[in-house]
Protein backbone atom coordinates (compact mmCIF):
# COMPACT_ATOMS: atom_id res chain seq x y z
CA UNK A 1 0.00 0.00 0.00
CA UNK A 2 1.44 3.22 -0.99
CA UNK A 3 0.73 6.05 1.70
CA UNK A 4 0.56 8.70 -1.39
CA UNK A 5 -1.28 11.88 -0.11
CA UNK A 6 -2.96 10.17 3.14
CA UNK A 7 -2.35 11.17 6.53
CA UNK A 8 -0.85 8.61 9.04
CA UNK A 9 -4.08 8.24 10.33
CA UNK A 10 -5.96 7.56 7.53
CA UNK A 11 -3.53 5.20 5.96
CA UNK A 12 -3.26 3.11 9.45
CA UNK A 13 -7.40 3.09 8.62
CA UNK A 14 -6.52 2.21 5.41
CA UNK A 15 -4.63 -0.92 6.55
CA UNK A 16 -6.96 -1.94 8.83
CA UNK A 17 -9.68 -1.82 6.82
CA UNK A 18 -8.07 -4.13 4.05
CA UNK A 19 -6.78 -6.49 6.73
CA UNK A 20 -10.62 -6.82 8.25
CA UNK A 21 -11.78 -6.98 4.42
CA UNK A 22 -9.83 -9.96 3.31
CA UNK A 23 -10.04 -13.33 3.49
CA UNK A 24 -7.82 -14.12 5.88
CA UNK A 25 -7.27 -16.89 8.75
CA UNK A 26 -7.38 -15.48 12.78
CA UNK A 27 -3.81 -15.99 12.66
CA UNK A 28 -2.98 -14.19 9.31
CA UNK A 29 -4.95 -11.30 10.63
CA UNK A 30 -3.95 -11.13 14.25
CA UNK A 31 -0.36 -10.83 12.29
CA UNK A 32 -0.90 -8.47 9.91
CA UNK A 33 -2.82 -6.08 12.52
CA UNK A 34 0.11 -6.34 15.02
CA UNK A 35 2.69 -5.47 12.34
CA UNK A 36 0.47 -2.61 11.11
CA UNK A 37 0.10 -1.52 15.05
CA UNK A 38 4.03 -2.14 15.51
CA UNK A 39 5.43 -0.12 12.95
CA UNK A 40 2.54 2.63 11.79
CA UNK A 41 2.23 4.36 15.68
CA UNK A 42 0.63 7.36 15.90
CA UNK A 43 1.17 10.50 18.33
CA UNK A 44 -1.57 11.95 20.17
CA UNK A 45 -3.16 14.13 17.49
CA UNK A 46 -3.11 11.24 15.13
CA UNK A 47 -4.95 8.90 17.54
CA UNK A 48 -7.38 11.50 18.27
CA UNK A 49 -8.20 11.59 14.32
CA UNK A 50 -7.42 7.86 13.74
CA UNK A 51 -10.25 7.49 16.81
CA UNK A 52 -12.79 9.41 15.06
CA UNK A 53 -12.04 7.42 11.94
CA UNK A 54 -12.37 4.46 13.50
CA UNK A 55 -15.95 5.36 14.96
CA UNK A 56 -17.06 6.21 11.39
CA UNK A 57 -20.01 3.73 10.38
CA UNK A 58 -17.74 2.72 7.16
CA UNK A 59 -14.76 1.61 9.68
CA UNK A 60 -17.07 -0.66 11.94
CA UNK A 61 -15.25 -3.50 10.51
CA UNK A 62 -11.77 -2.16 12.01
CA UNK A 63 -13.68 -1.05 15.46
CA UNK A 64 -15.08 -4.86 15.73
CA UNK A 65 -11.78 -6.34 14.53
CA UNK A 66 -9.77 -3.98 17.22
CA UNK A 67 -12.40 -5.10 19.67
CA UNK A 68 -12.54 -9.02 18.88
CA UNK A 69 -8.51 -8.54 19.70
CA UNK A 70 -8.67 -6.19 22.50
CA UNK A 71 -11.24 -8.65 24.30
CA UNK A 72 -8.96 -11.47 22.82
CA UNK A 73 -6.20 -10.44 24.83
CA UNK A 74 -7.61 -9.26 28.11
CA UNK A 75 -9.90 -12.17 28.33
CA UNK A 76 -6.29 -14.56 28.01
CA UNK A 77 -4.82 -12.40 30.57
CA UNK A 78 -7.63 -12.90 32.97
CA UNK A 79 -8.22 -16.42 32.65
CA UNK A 80 -4.04 -16.71 33.36
CA UNK A 81 -3.96 -14.27 36.33
CA UNK A 82 -6.72 -16.47 38.07
CA UNK A 83 -5.58 -19.88 36.87
CA UNK A 84 -2.04 -18.64 38.86
CA UNK A 85 -3.48 -17.60 41.70
CA UNK A 86 -6.06 -20.30 41.97
CA UNK A 87 -2.62 -22.42 42.41
CA UNK A 88 -0.59 -20.30 44.05
CA UNK A 89 -3.10 -20.28 46.97
CA UNK A 90 -3.66 -24.28 47.17
CA UNK A 91 -0.36 -24.24 47.17
CA UNK A 92 0.09 -21.90 50.06
CA UNK A 93 -2.74 -23.44 51.42
CA UNK A 94 -0.67 -27.02 51.15
CA UNK A 95 2.27 -25.48 52.60
CA UNK A 96 0.32 -23.85 55.81
CA UNK A 97 -1.51 -27.02 56.59
CA UNK A 98 1.92 -29.38 56.18
CA UNK A 99 4.18 -27.19 58.46
CA UNK A 100 1.16 -26.60 60.92
CA UNK A 101 -0.34 -30.58 61.42
CA UNK A 102 2.62 -32.48 59.36
CA UNK A 103 2.62 -35.03 56.44
CA UNK A 104 -0.75 -34.45 55.17
CA UNK A 105 -3.01 -37.83 54.04
CA UNK A 106 -3.72 -37.90 50.89
CA UNK A 107 -7.43 -38.04 49.94
CA UNK A 108 -6.69 -34.13 52.28
CA UNK A 109 -4.05 -33.13 49.71
CA UNK A 110 -6.33 -34.01 46.63
CA UNK A 111 -9.58 -32.23 48.43
CA UNK A 112 -7.28 -29.13 48.41
CA UNK A 113 -6.33 -29.70 44.93
CA UNK A 114 -9.42 -29.88 43.94
CA UNK A 115 -10.71 -26.73 45.63
CA UNK A 116 -11.89 -23.58 43.91
CA UNK A 117 -12.35 -20.05 44.04
CA UNK A 118 -9.79 -18.21 45.67
CA UNK A 119 -11.79 -17.01 47.91
CA UNK A 120 -12.62 -20.09 49.50
CA UNK A 121 -9.31 -21.40 49.51
CA UNK A 122 -8.69 -18.18 51.13
CA UNK A 123 -11.26 -18.96 54.28
CA UNK A 124 -10.21 -22.18 54.68
CA UNK A 125 -6.37 -20.92 55.12
CA UNK A 126 -7.90 -18.25 57.74
CA UNK A 127 -9.33 -21.50 59.67
CA UNK A 128 -6.21 -23.65 59.28
CA UNK A 129 -4.84 -20.84 61.09
CA UNK A 130 -6.66 -21.32 64.25
CA UNK A 131 -7.84 -24.94 64.05
CA UNK A 132 -5.66 -27.22 65.94
CA UNK A 133 -6.93 -30.53 64.25
CA UNK A 134 -7.32 -31.17 60.48
CA UNK A 135 -10.37 -32.91 61.47
CA UNK A 136 -11.72 -29.45 62.79
CA UNK A 137 -11.69 -27.52 59.24
CA UNK A 138 -14.45 -27.99 56.35
CA UNK A 139 -12.80 -29.27 53.37
CA UNK A 140 -16.47 -29.15 51.71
Amino acid sequence: MRPGALRRAEQKMACLLRIARARLGELQRFLLVNCVETYLQLGPQELAEYAALRDREENREVHVMEMTWAEQLETRGRERGLREGLEGVRSLLLQLLDQKFGPLPQRIRQRVESLSPVDRLTRLAERALVARTLDELDFE
